[in-house]
């Protein structure tokens, strides 16, 4: 996993990186579908819907995990530019 010399994000892991989101919202909406109808349909015994609510709220907390890290990628990247910026403007 290499970084360019600004410190941000290449490509193929920014790429990789909403790969993974999107597969997480697939599972998170996969599960949440599941549940919702097996309670409208009283297709789930306890112990089904107990795991399903389970996945489901691990799916959600990944899920907010990694956009968390994403938000602070992106400031830490915006934080490291504005540095660039300045250090080159003190150079002059």
């Amino acid at each position: 996993m290499s970084t360019e010399t600004t410190g941000s994000t290449s490509q193929p892991e920014q790429e990789q990186s909403d790969k993974l989101l999107l597969n997480i919202e697939r599972l998170t909406e996969l599960t949440v579908k599941k549940l919702l109808n097996g309670d409208r349909d009283k297709l789930l015994d306890a112990s089904q819907h107990r795991l399903l609510t389970v996945v489901a709220m691990r799916c959600i907390k990944l899920w907010k995990e990694l956009r968390a890290d994403e938000r602070g990628k992106k400031r830490l990247q915006k934080q490291l530019e504005q540095l660039e910026k300045e250090s080159l403007k003190d150079e002059d």
